[in-house]
């Protein structure tokens, strides 16, 4: 009787140690920048092995600030963001979804798939209810956690976005040439 409950527990112990295999995205990377319409968002890119690089931005005039993190998404989350990325590779995909709305939220995406490109915009993240809106509702329903958290930021295509501009190069006076008044 031991030999048997030895043997069942040599056997419970393999399939229990066995480790899944971790799944790929069905695209080289996915690219998503949010802004919440009023101060910050998200800017993050997900790789082919499901490496997420998260930021997270507080944007208040001159307080700007920016949290880094990175992580690996588990088989499940990487099962829902396949499910979206299948049904979008086949979808005719607008360059921009105009929800019309003031101070609301705003989706900017790449998706990079190993034959294809989609840049899109959903201006209005709540009004929207196709696929491309869920697929950023979902990416951004997870934060990250603290002990993910890193020193070094590397912005994305899509933060641009999300970031004002630099402000204009100061005029240098002595380029500015002096108007002549005709001769009369």
């Amino acid at each position: 009787m031991t030999k048997y409950l030895y043997i069942l527990l040599i056997i419970l112990c393999f399939f229990s140690c066995k480790k899944e295999e971790p799944k790929l995205l069905n695209a080289e990377s996915v690219e998503l920048t949010y802004y919440n319409g009023w101060t910050g968002g998200v800017s993050m890119k997900i790789d082919k092995n499901g490496i997420i690089h998260y930021i997270h931005y507080d944007i208040h005039g001159a307080t700007n600030t920016k949290t880094c993190y990175t992580d690996t998404l588990n088989n499940q989350t990487i099962d829902s963001i396949n499910s979206y990325l299948s049904k979008l590779k086949n979808e005719k995909i607008d360059s921009l979804y105009d929800g019309h709305c003031q101070d609301c939220g705003a989706f900017f995406f790449l998706l990079d798939y190993h034959d294809r490109k989609i840049e899109t915009t959903v201006i209005g993240s709540n009004v929207f209810s196709n696929n491309i809106s869920c697929l950023g509702r979902l990416l951004l329903k997870d934060h990250p956690n603290d002990y993910n958290r890193i020193d070094t930021c590397t912005d994305f295509q899509t933060t641009k976005y999300l970031k004002p501009p630099p402000p204009p190069k100061p005029i240098d006076i002595q380029e500015i040439t002096p108007i002549k008044k005709p001769n009369k």
